[in-house]
């Protein structure tokens, strides 16, 4: 019988160990309030309210930029969380300025804008993440967005599987499926632990959510289709992130989603050693940076003296990875080698 059991995640095609990715969350939505621009909320020289936000965003970029070129010579993708609230034409001036630099584009919404938005920021996004919430977008109105933004970016659709519109969720994927073939597709579980980049109008909705026997099978069916629908039309290539290789103790290795993982149970890494911080980092709306969006390991703030680089793995302490661009990555379990293991251990490596 062949063992399950995971020695080593890593990233899974070469391509996309050539990107450094930064998870930037715009605006901090717990106490949002729609219209209203969070980013950088306290500039962090005097601690008050700051009213220059969008010039302390761009030397914090620049900054970011600066700091991460000076270690590694890897391609920078700024990946964003939380433009609901952003003016869109100090987010425009935010891409403008990172197309200037060198660096690739990427945001992640969480409703889909109407299409004036999109035509305004039009060339400047390379990619665009777009999560489909079945009960409070019409699929028609999502066809023609998604038409749109295909022509000049790569897009890719989260289908949210809500429990009380499973059917229609799925069948929303299934549209778009049919209707761009270029266009990457993926079924995602609610996971009641991993809210944290969910839009805060939908977080209490999904704290809610239920899945039966035969609703998780189904998805667990949809994710596998996702994987190798990607695979096979190889789109996982022209993404900035790709899929994870395990490999488990016979010497067997598999390409999964990281949402595949989660779903299998296989996320629990508390006291792995993890490479977050050496392939990607995540800024929060205050320009605190951290090794990954758990926020795991606080590395200094882009508007203080010194943000450290971090040069080694860290020991997770989480209970479970659940943040699907944290599991994106390399990870393996830590080995302390000691008198009354040695001989176990030895035996993992015959």
């Amino acid at each position: 019988m062949k063992s399950e059991e995971i020695l080593l995640i890593d990233l899974n095609m070469e391509i996309h160990k050539k990107y450094f990715i930064v998870n930037w969350i715009l605006n901090d939505d717990s106490f949002a309030v729609p219209g209203k621009n969070l980013f950088f909320l306290i500039d962090q020289s005097t601690k008050k309210i700051s009213n220059n936000t969008l010039e302390i965003s761009k030397r914090s970029i620049e900054k970011c930029i600066q700091f991460i070129r000076q270690k590694t010579n890897k391609n920078i993708v700024f990946n964003f969380f939380g433009g609901e609230f952003f003016r869109q034409s100090e987010i425009k001036e935010l891409y403008m300025l990172l197309k200037k630099n060198n660096c690739k584009t990427a945001i992640v919404a969480n409703h889909f804008h109407k299409l004036q938005y999109w035509e305004n920021i039009s060339g400047l996004l390379d990619f665009i993440t777009l999560n489909y919430h079945a009960d409070y977008m019409n699929i028609e109105t999502a066809l023609s967005i998604v038409d749109y933004l295909r022509k000049n970016s790569i897009v890719s659709v989260n289908i949210l599987m809500l429990d009380k519109s499973f059917k229609k969720s799925r069948a929303a994927g299934e549209k778009i499926i049919e209707s761009f073939p270029e266009v990457i597709v993926r079924f995602h579980a609610i996971n009641q632990n991993n809210l944290d980049f969910t839009f805060w109008f939908f977080r209490e909705k999904l704290k809610s959510i239920s899945y039966s026997k035969e609703q998780k099978e189904e998805i667990r069916n949809l994710i596998i289709y996702a994987r190798e629908r990607i695979l096979k039309l190889n789109l996982a290539e022209k993404w900035y992130q790709g899929f994870v290789s395990s490999f488990t103790r016979d010497g067997q290795s598999l390409a999964s989603l990281p949402e595949e993982l989660c779903l299998k149970g296989k996320n629990n890494l508390d006291g792995w050693l993890c490479w977050a911080g050496q392939e990607q980092l995540t800024v929060d709306a205050f320009g605190n940076v951290f090794r990954a969006a758990c926020f795991q390991d606080w590395l200094g703030n882009l508007n203080g003296k010194e943000v450290k680089w971090p040069a080694l793995p860290i020991i997770c302490n989480r209970k479970n990875c659940n943040n699907y661009f944290d599991m994106v990555g390399k990870k393996q379990p830590y080995i302390d080698y000691n008198t009354e293991n040695i001989k176990k251990l030895a035996k993992m490596f015959k």
